[in-house]
């Protein structure tokens, strides 16, 4: 009897998840509906929603193939590479949804925030010769070179919050025009001189060792915020010691710069890293807390990969660009999911998706043609999922207006 009742409750626990999934989905399409519909042809807005869904539903690596879910593999390779790409709302609306983001959470309460604004580089695996902007890059993960794209990231995080803010593509000077030629301390340069806070409150840059030069202290510096990074071993100070030599809690001047620094020793992961801050009121303790802030950028960049970052295998000049922005969009509006509105606990990313329905949009409509699309994601869906069918039923009811039990309403 036990056995039986454990059962029952099981299947009505999965079906009731379902039945969210797909709600949560229906949801999602209609944001995009009603974001991007004015910008797209009918043809070009059926493929953005196919590439929508299977960023959302497609398990493995997310390449084209994998997101044909209304369209053809060529019709999607043609709308991603061509001219009808919306690239700039798409762009303008996760700065958006970012910035609102903030604002819910932090809102006209307490003290103004303190922003970190993070910046690392990360290499995107490649094996095609033919893609756009690749090259050989030092892979830390790997501690070698790898073939493939390097993206140099400039990451926000406010407290627990943490979204993609800005990023620039990195190319090597035998891959580009001379004058086109810029390094990744000169990319990371602009992204501190473009940067603005999203509301008042005082900016803590932190870089790693590759980052932390002169020209990135001395515009972080210029620009009013604070600086923390660790540098290299072999760094001296203007009289001539290696800043690992020295005490913890030292004030002193990096050779080739006038900018006083506080030097910290830190341990982590069995290893002691020299930090140094640009602020000189804080403790040692304070500095270090604010270092392990810059750990986090590496847990970002690999939920970033698993949405897909290094995924796109197109060859068209301007996929790369379109690649990262469609998938930093996605992160930000699982980001909504799981931090708009709420203090803790927070769900994991994977319940994020299911939540997306009341946070994104009211209803509206999904334009002419609807139920052609519904039929056609029903047979594609057939054939790739076994359970879907039923599901989709109640899909295509919800879509067209009839009336259905709310997901809220169905007992558990």
């Amino acid at each position: 009897m036990e056995r039986e009742e454990a059962a029952w409750k099981k299947v009505a626990t999965v079906a009731f998840l379902l039945l969210e999934v797909i709600t949560v989905t229906t949801q999602l399409i209609r944001a995009l509906h009603r974001r991007f519909r004015a910008h797209l042809t009918s043809y070009g807005w059926r493929c953005l929603l196919s590439m929508a869904l299977g960023m959302w539903i497609a398990e493995g690596k997310k390449v084209l193939a994998a997101l044909t879910y209304l369209v053809s593999l060529g019709a999607l390779s043609r709308f991603f590479n061509g001219e009808g790409w919306p690239s700039q709302a798409i762009r303008e609306w996760r700065r958006q949804l970012s910035q609102e983001l903030i604002e819910e959470w932090y809102g006209g309460r307490g003290r103004p925030p303190l922003f970190y604004l993070i910046l690392d580089g990360t290499v995107l695996a490649k094996r095609g010769k033919q893609l756009p902007k690749v090259g050989w890059h030092y892979d830390s993960r790997i501690d070698d070179l790898r073939w493939g794209q390097k993206l140099i990231l400039a990451v926000l995080r406010v407290g627990e919050l943490a979204l993609p803010w800005d990023w620039r593509a990195y190319v090597n000077r035998d891959r580009c025009a001379e004058e086109d030629f810029r390094k990744s301390t000169e990319q990371a340069i602009e992204l501190i001189e473009r940067f603005e806070p999203p509301r008042p409150g005082r900016v803590v840059v932190a870089v790693d060792s590759s980052l932390c030069t002169a020209g990135v202290i001395e515009a972080a510096v210029g620009k009013g915020y604070d600086l923390v990074g660790w540098v290299r071993r072999d760094r001296r100070l203007e009289d001539g010691r290696y800043a690992r030599e020295v005490p913890s809690g030292t004030v002193a001047q990096l050779k080739g710069m006038e900018i006083l620094v506080k030097i910290v020793q830190m341990r982590r992961l069995g290893r002691t890293y020299t930090v140094i801050s640009t602020n000189l009121e804080l403790s040692v303790a304070q500095v270090r807390r604010r270092m392990k802030r810059r750990w986090w950028v590496e847990e970002g960049i690999k939920q970033l990969k698993a949405l897909g970052l290094e995924d796109c295998q197109c060859r068209g000049e301007q996929s790369l660009e379109r690649w990262v922005e469609w998938v930093m969009l996605h992160y930000v509006l699982l980001a909504r999911v799981r931090w708009g509105g709420k203090r803790a606990p927070w769900p994991a990313w994977r319940e994020a998706g299911k939540q997306l329905a009341g946070r994104l949009f009211q209803l509206d409509g999904f334009g002419e043609g609807s139920r052609l699309w519904v039929a056609r994601m029903k047979e594609r869906f057939r054939r790739r999922e076994p359970w879907i069918p039923a599901a989709l039923e109640w899909w295509r009811r919800s879509a067209n207006g009839d009336q259905v039990l709310p997901v809220q309403h169905i007992p558990r």
